[in-house]
């Protein structure tokens, strides 16, 4: 059983030591088509509706989005690479950290400490 573990163990190393990332180059894009098409995550309240205006490759791993006031939807993206980005919701001094941090020094600090 060991021994079965360890070569299963070899082989996925392999595969996944030569596999390479999902990337679409510039010049193969898609064009954007600037239509909402259906929605298809979960909508769990009666009266809202969703639409999906861009998805894979133009968007791979959406974090967060805003609005300016020209109603422009500008979409954060976080690639969570090894053990991911620090969840902060019960690290409370982190968040206070975070908001009182005014420079990328202070966030540096921040973290160093």
């Amino acid at each position: 059983m060991k021994y079965f573990f360890i070569i299963k163990f070899v082989c996925l190393l392999t595969l996944f030591c030569q596999a390479k990332p999902l990337e679409v180059e510039e010049a193969n894009m898609p064009e954007l088509s600037n239509e909402a098409s259906p929605f298809r995550g979960k909508i769990n309240h009666d009266g809202y509706v969703g639409h999906t205006w861009v998805t894979y490759p133009h968007v791979e791993n959406p974090a967060s989005l805003d609005m300016d006031p020209k109603g422009r939807i500008f979409v954060s993206e976080a690639n969570r690479f090894w053990f991911g980005v620090p969840d902060l919701r019960r690290a409370r001094e982190m968040i206070r950290g975070d908001f009182r941090s005014r420079t990328v020094a202070d966030r540096l600090a921040l973290y160093d400490a």
